[in-house]
């Protein structure tokens, strides 16, 4: 336990909504979906927050940033305002520890939300965010050895990609982090299929080319010239693929083996009546008198 007694609170003041702040902000924003929801997790105004994007407000409170606004927007800060731990330990009582959402080093997250991979036709980035679509349909969760990050989701493959992926086998994607040479889900301005192809960049021309072993072209465009070609897409991180069956085919194998065992034994016993006839029938010896 930490001793409380003798521990004065020093006077807290104000910090200035610095672009790292604000950085974090339009991060934790795109992953609650919208201002009106991040507001109301930090428990402030849906204005308050508005104010400190467009900079009519400058500052926060060092109370207000220290009870709720810190430990909504720490996961959202990157690495490089670490500096922002110097200027919460002066708004903090003199605890002995600093609170757990000041530590620098962050549990890394191994679980994903799930969606069917059919499900991402109806899903408009117009409308909603990525994370926010599929957090709003999860099925399942699934856990990966990449780690995942808060705006990281899985697809099923269910009915479509089945002759590039195994059926059921789990693809974790990342909405963002796309690099030359990756592999990506997406979709085609004026398209309503889905597509899963190699996604390459050599200065303004953009590649599509079908993974190893499927037919079709390659789909090239100036990226300069056709703004907006691509609709949306997804990198593919990781893979996982579950081997053991599920309850339903371990009940459909049992029913198989319960018939072939009832097909076995009528043979069994014919072969066992033909060869109780075929062997001689002992006779006792007749003892003389």
């Amino acid at each position: 336990m930490i001793n409380l007694v003798g521990h004065k609170e020093r006077q807290l003041s104000t910090i200035k909504v610095t672009p790292e702040i604000l950085d974090a902000i339009a991060r934790a924003t795109e992953y609650y979906g919208n201002v009106s929801s991040l507001a109301k997790t930090m428990g402030v105004a849906h204005s308050t927050v508005i104010f400190w994007r467009t900079g009519k407000t400058e500052s926060i409170s060092g109370r207000l940033w220290v009870t709720r606004i810190r430990p909504v927007l720490e996961p959202f800060l990157t690495s490089s305002s670490c500096s922002l731990n110097e200027t919460h330990a002066q708004y903090m009582p003199n605890f002995p520890v600093l609170p757990p959402y000041m530590e620098n080093k962050k549990e890394e997250r191994h679980e994903a939300n799930v969606i069917p991979v059919s499900m991402l036709k109806s899903f408009d980035p117009a409308l909603e965010t990525a994370p926010v679509f599929v957090r709003t349909r999860c099925t399942e969760k699934r856990t990966f050895f990449h780690e995942c990050r808060r705006s990281s989701f899985a697809v099923k493959i269910d009915s479509l990609f089945t002759d590039i992926f195994p059926l059921n086998c789990y693809i974790l994607a990342y909405p963002d982090g796309l690099q030359n040479g990756c592999m990506i889900i997406g979709r085609l301005q004026g398209c309503r299929d889905l597509i899963a192809r190699r996604y390459t960049k050599d200065g303004n021309i953009i590649t599509l080319s079908p993974l190893r072993g499927c037919s079709g072209e390659a789909i090239s465009w100036n990226c300069k010239e056709e703004i907006g070609r691509l609709a949306w897409c997804f990198p593919l991180v990781e893979l996982n693929l579950d081997l053991m069956p599920s309850p339903m085919e371990l009940i459909s194998y049992e029913d198989e083996d319960d018939m072939a065992t009832l097909d076995e034994e009528p043979a069994v016993n014919a072969v066992s009546q033909e060869n109780s006839e075929k062997s001689p029938k002992k006779r006792g010896r007749k003892r003389k008198q």
